[in-house]
């Protein structure tokens, strides 16, 4: 190419010939300018048609992942459905079987403690629970006979413990007014008989407008007592009843204090009958109550330096401590197992499941071990009434023969009624021979206020307390009560078994007066 293009350069132009310049025909101009643009057009169009394409593809594709993703979470979702409801199937199936081998016959403690007691009344007329039951009858009424037609007619269902803290309000018509509830204050006074006096004209308003419910209290505290309670879910309003007794023996005081000591020693005698004979917990509570609230009077009375020195033997005899029956918890034990056996067959029917979660609905309908949970209520009860006739020995604890409370996972399969379900209430039986035993120490702490007031009073209480004998030790610890003198205290270390240094808070205490040099 270099070679032609220096022949070229060599290759002279003849000068007698100019060089012409051959213009282009119009046509083929044209058609030279216009092969650019349709190139370009078509190139544009191509390009696009791509892109369409191209995006066309991605779109494509896109959905044919989004439709596989889908079909494949729908799959594993069913799939997952479908090995979780053979999973639940076969765990509700194996669950079922564990419950159903697991079932037993009524053991020996069942049957023994879920027997009746005897009556040691048959004529309902002469029965003071009927008259309680039917406390709040309309005035018209005999008290008597309406508490019995609530043991015959009233339906199971419609029974309500009125005394346990079940908030129900007795549905019967005669009520003491409000203002009554300053009553329990006064009482928990250290000197209730100076609220008695000081409040006398008010207590007389009450006597008068709540004459009709205030004569019963009295036909009452004439009358034997039975509790026929045992097996029933209802109970007579114990608040009611509260009222009247602390309204009976303070009308007394307000008039005259010998009066007010008579009034004290039949209602504490016919309470301590009630809490002998008691079958039910209601109705053992209740008496302690009132027990607790005549005490207090009378530790009130023995710290007067008024207090005529004739009534101190009264005092001193009421000061008795707690016999062996009226300690014991046996019946209503006994009670609670059967009310329990009651409360677990209600609770177990089909209907009663409607407002529960939808796992304890199926729970209840599996075949639940029944028998097999009353039978370990019935062995811890025994074990109990025997742990509470050996003196300072603690209760069992209901785990170690029916699984519950649950502690692990295992205790939910051995044990469904009360850790899946939880049907009834338990209530806490330390709790209750706590405040059994709490109120003998303070009847004991009572008895040696009276001891250490009489004549011939001396400076040494400790002699005094030595002196009364065991009968009068703290019956929480077996040894004698103690004493804070600077406090001016006497006290038993109360249910949690320690000297709390005289704390009413914390233990039994009653104030002692001083005492002559």
């Amino acid at each position: 190419m270099g070679e032609a293009e220096a022949s070229m350069e060599a290759a002279p132009v003849p000068p007698s010939e100019p060089l012409k310049v051959r213009q282009p025909e119009p046509e083929l101009a044209m058609a030279h300018t216009e092969i650019p643009r349709s190139r370009t057009a078509w190139s544009l169009a191509s390009r696009v048609a791509r892109q369409v394409a191209y995006v066309g593809l991605r779109i494509s594709l896109f959905v044919r992942g989004c439709i596989a993703a889908a079909r494949f979470v729908m799959l594993s979702a069913l799939a997952a459905v479908t090995i979780s409801l053979v999973l639940t199937v076969l765990f509700v199936g194996v669950v079922s079987l564990l419950w159903f081998s697991l079932e037993e016959k009524p053991n020996g403690a069942y049957h023994s403690l879920t027997k009746p007691p005897s009556r040691a009344l048959h004529d309902p007329k002469r029965n003071g629970y009927l008259l309680l039951l039917g406390f709040g009858a309309s005035g018209s009424r005999d008290p008597v006979q309406a508490g019995y037609e609530i043991t015959l007619t009233k339906a199971e269902k419609d029974k309500v413990n009125l005394c346990l803290n079940d908030g129900a309000g007795s549905p019967l018509p005669l009520r003491f007014e409000a203002t009554t509830s300053a009553l329990s204050r006064w009482f928990r006074a250290p000197e209730p008989v100076a609220y008695f006096q000081n409040q006398a004209t008010q207590v007389r308003n009450w006597m008068a407008r709540h004459d009709v419910l205030m004569s019963r209290y009295r036909q009452w505290l004439r009358m034997s007592f039975d509790d026929w309670g045992f097996g029933e879910l209802g109970t007579p309003d114990c608040a009611q009843i509260l009222v009247a007794h602390r309204l009976y023996v303070a009308d007394g005081f307000s008039h005259e204090m010998g009066r007010g000591v008579e009034r004290l020693e039949s209602d504490l005698a016919a309470w301590r009958t009630v809490l002998a004979q008691a079958k039910t917990l209601s109705i053992k509570m209740m008496a302690a109550e009132a027990i607790n609230d005549d005490v207090a009077v009378m530790s009130g009375l023995l710290t007067r330096p008024d207090l005529p020195v004739k009534l101190l033997p009264n005092l001193a005899a009421l000061g008795r401590p707690l016999d062996e029956l009226e300690l014991s918890l046996r019946w209503p034990m006994q009670n609670h197992l059967v009310l329990e056996a009651k409360t677990m067959e209600a609770g177990l029917k089909s209907n009663a499941g409607g407002d529960r979660p939808f796992y304890q609905r199926v729970v209840m309908r599996m075949p639940l071990p029944k028998q097999r949970t009353l039978n370990g209520y019935a062995s811890h009860y025994e074990a109990m009434i025997k742990a509470a006739e050996t003196p300072h020995k603690r209760l069992p604890k209901r785990y170690d023969f029916a699984d519950t409370p649950p502690q692990i996972f295992s205790d939910y399969l051995m044990n469904p009624i009360d850790n899946v379900l939880a049907i009834g209430l338990k209530p806490d039986w330390e709790e209750q021979s706590g405040r059994v035993v709490e109120t003998d120490a303070f009847l004991r702490l009572a008895g040696l206020q009276a001891r250490i007031r009489r004549p011939p009073q001396e400076s040494n209480v400790p002699a005094r307390v030595a002196r009364a004998g065991q009968g009068f030790y703290d019956p929480f610890t077996g040894f004698p009560m103690l004493l804070n003198a600077k406090k001016g205290k006497l006290y038993s270390v109360g249910k949690n078994g320690k000297d709390d240094d005289g704390d009413p808070k914390l233990d039994v205490t009653v104030s002692i007066a001083p005492q002559s040099p």
